[in-house]
């Protein structure tokens, strides 16, 4: 019956205009410091490229962000107020970055292949399908140990990348990529 009443209580909680996330009601949620659908997502920098500017957002391909060998990345500063910066890992196997740590929550979400995951003193292997949540100021990294190509996307809790490396660095996994695309 305790169970029941709590259920019948959280229901009443997640009612869509009760519910809030932060300090904001779920139709009133900021990101940064605009409302969704007043967000400043539309003003990228000049040069930087993408396919459409939408009223509420922009459309970027892939293959017009910087990119080193193993991965695109996406830098939420550059596009306006975007409180996220994204790496889009492709990484043969043997490949991975070194171990570093961020100031701000890491989130990997492993689209297909096998790596082994450093975070802290713990090594995991996770698969395609899975998601790792590397917390602020963790050491981390990862090796592709499966036999095909690694695909995950790197979420990164902040507008710009702030890496402190711990060991030597591959230079092809710095947050400084060498292949930019051209310039109009």
């Amino acid at each position: 019956m305790g169970q029941r009443r709590l259920g019948q209580h959280r229901l009443r909680q997640l009612r869509l205009g009760q519910h809030r996330l932060g300090q904001h009601r779920l139709g009133q949620h900021r990101l940064g410091q605009h409302r969704l659908g007043q967000h400043r997502l539309g003003q990228h920098r000049v040069g930087q490229h993408c396919v459409g500017q939408h009223r509420l957002g922009l459309v970027i391909d892939r293959d017009d962000l910087p990119h080193t060998e193993h991965a695109h990345e996406l830098i939420g500063a550059d596009h306006g107020d975007v409180p996220i910066s994204v790496i889009l890992v492709h990484s043969a196997p043997g490949a991975g970055p070194a171990l570093h740590r961020h100031p701000y929550v890491e989130v990997f979400v492993v689209e297909s292949g096998e790596a082994t995951f450093r975070l802290g003193d713990e090594r995991i292997v996770v698969k395609g399908g899975q998601i790792v949540i590397g917390q602020a100021d963790i050491p981390h990294g990862f090796t592709n140990t499966g036999k095909g190509e690694l695909r995950l996307v790197a979420i990164h809790c902040a507008p710009n990348f702030k890496t402190e490396w711990l060991s030597t660095p591959d230079p092809v996994w710095l947050s400084s990529p060498r292949v930019k695309p051209a310039q109009p």
